[in-house]
């Protein structure tokens, strides 16, 4: 059970305890930082919970008609609860609830209006098995209004439906609803799970899959999306860039380069993640340029190029490379946001600058 999922070793333990027993708790909250497995191996907890297979310890069996239903799950979406609409790979007794996909909306949210639906499928008997399972996914997305519609149901949730939330940020989340789960965090993985993982899925080699598992920083989802995204090509013109500064003329430089649009091309929604994932790169690099002053190579990320980051961190100060990271993670959050690729990499060539020019 759970052999697929790498890693996370204690969590799945427990969870096989759980399933052995008839009397089981309704909500659980797989947390920890994104990309770690816990949507994975939620889909996969909430198979077992729906697999008709009459030994516990065959859970999920693949075979019943239970599981026949979910084998398409974690190849794509799984059903969503958007405004009252169930999509995706049909389970009558799986509900799946992520944020409103209004285009319209820069943030990402679960509003209370996709809550109402949900309780209002949440009284549904069961159809296929015994019981219902609901995920809703990055549950640290709910308004408050959500949050305090959603507890009233945890409060007094039906009999035959079990809940898993997900969630990067349980500081985001209602006390009140964290009092009232059992919850399982997610570490890091291993550098060489990671490795193993990307040589496996992707068919990388051994060295370039080692450089990707390390800028990922034990998160697979973010390996995985690093590898779509060309990660190495990116890194060089994110490291490229950080080495024209400090300049005198930072407008001239904004008017000469075209800000890597064959890279990161304006107006798609795959645009809005490839300019995160630069800017991911761009902090890592900052932060490795600040660890190699503090005599920290062990921390360094980047490790493939210490030798051209020592030569870039000196002609930084310290206090200079701790803003630039502030103004990267800034630039990223209005890069969640959706804002234009060119707006965004426009100030921070600005900020950046600056604080280039105290150095």
């Amino acid at each position: 059970m759970f052999e697929t999922i790498v890693g996370h070793e204690q969590n799945k333990e427990f969870l096989r305890r759980l399933l052995a027993r008839d009397n089981r708790p309704h909500s659980l909250l797989f947390h920890g930082p994104e990309g770690m497995g816990k949507r994975l191996l939620a889909l996969e907890f909430a198979k077992a919970l729906l697999c008709l297979a009459p030994d516990k310890a065959d859970r999920p069996c693949g075979i019943c008609g239970s599981c026949r239903l979910l084998h398409t799950v974690g190849a794509g979406a799984p059903p969503e609860v958007r405004r009252g609409d169930t999509e995706g790979p049909g389970h009558p007794d799986l509900i799946y609830v992520e944020h409103d996909h209004n285009p319209d909306k820069k943030r990402r949210l679960i509003t209370i209006g996709q809550i109402h639906d949900l309780i209002g499928q949440a009284q549904l008997s069961p159809s296929v098995g015994t019981c219902r399972v609901c995920l809703l996914d990055e549950a640290d997305l709910m308004t408050t209004e959500a949050a305090n519609a959603f507890l009233k149901l945890l409060e007094e949730p039906p009999q035959h439906l079990y809940f898993i939330l997900i969630a990067a940020k349980t500081g985001n989340m209602l006390p009140t609803i964290l009092s009232r789960v059992i919850s399982l965090r997610f570490a890091a993985l291993s550098r060489a799970e990671v490795q193993q993982i990307l040589m496996r899925k992707t068919g990388l080699g051994a060295d370039e899959a080692a450089v990707v598992a390390d800028l990922a920083d034990g998160s697979l989802g973010r390996a995985l999306a690093y590898h779509e995204a060309d990660i190495l090509s990116l890194r060089d013109r994110a490291q490229e860039f950080i080495a024209c500064f400090p300049t005198q003329t930072p407008l001239n430089l904004i008017m000469e380069r075209d800000y890597f649009s064959d890279l990161i091309p304006d107006g798609s929604p795959a645009s809005f993640e490839t300019l995160r994932i630069f800017l991911d790169l761009m902090k890592t690099l900052f932060r490795d340029m600040l660890f190699l002053q503090l005599g920290l190579t062990g921390r360094v990320l980047n490790a493939d190029r210490v030798p051209a980051l020592q030569e870039q961190a000196q002609k930084w100060r310290r206090d200079a490379l701790t803003h630039a990271v502030e103004a990267v993670e800034r630039a990223s959050l209005a890069a969640l946001r959706h804002a234009n690729r060119k707006a965004v990499l426009d100030d921070l060539t600005f900020t950046i600058n600056a604080f280039a020019q105290h150095a």
